[in-house]
């Protein structure tokens, strides 16, 4: 929001009160990056204007998934304007954690609603984050999203699959983990998936999901269960 102005620059105010605007979007002060427009100014819209916006319109957008990239990077943005609102210089800087709870909630709160958003219409909410070592357990280094703790798990518990990528030297090509293990926050609820190491492709997943047979699990579980 900005305050508004007439032509000779006097601030508008009504009662008293200053009057206030809403900054269009190529006026917030953001530039194109790259590419012929780089240096020019950038369309830049508030989270409410987008779910608005995908709220009206999904039915007629050529698109089925929402992408955030990165949410570590979301959460930075949140915890600038948390420290803004309570008037600190850092995280942590709050009395009683009031700042790590309220960016915890904030950050938990968008994905909550795109979520919902996704679900209403069938499609799906991809959120991409780095990882960091946390601790080393048993010599084995723990391996979670760059997120503060507690948020991280309220993240992850609402996650259906949690991959894990990286690169690989021997062959040059980039895979996605779905093996859970102690050191890792990873896996899949989603059984065609679960246990799973495959080519970081979008196609390869899709084939993937579409070979799994269920009987194939039915058939290892009563074998279990003869044991």
């Amino acid at each position: 929001m900005r305050e508004i102005k007439d032509e000779d620059g006097k601030i508008v105010t009504k009662d008293g009160n200053p009057q206030v605007e809403v900054i269009p979007p190529l006026e917030r002060g953001y530039k194109q990056r790259s590419g012929k427009a780089k240096g020019e100014p950038m369309p830049v819209y508030s989270f409410a204007e987008v779910l608005t916006w995908l709220t009206n319109d999904w039915e007629i957008l050529p698109y089925d998934t929402v992408v955030i990239d990165t949410v570590d990077s979301l959460n930075g943005w949140i915890e600038g304007l948390v420290c803004k609102e309570l008037n600190t210089q850092a995280m942590g800087d709050a009395e009683w954690g009031a700042d790590w709870g309220r960016a915890k909630k904030r950050l938990v709160g968008i994905v909550d609603k795109l979520q919902n958003l996704v679900k209403k219409h069938n499609g799906s909410l991809i959120l991409i984050s780095h990882s960091k070592q946390t601790q080393v357990v048993d010599k084995k280094t723990q391996l979670s999203p760059e997120l503060p703790r507690g948020l991280a798990s309220a993240i992850l518990a609402r996650a259906d699959v949690i991959g894990y990528t990286t690169a690989a030297k021997k062959d040059g090509n980039y895979y996605i983990n779905f093996r859970s293990y102690e050191e890792r926050t990873i896996g899949s609820r989603l059984r065609p998936l679960s246990q799973k190491e495959i080519l970081f492709d979008f196609k390869t997943i899709q084939e993937t999901v579409k070979k799994y047979k269920e009987k194939d699990d039915v058939n290892i579980q009563t074998a279990v269960n003869a044991e």
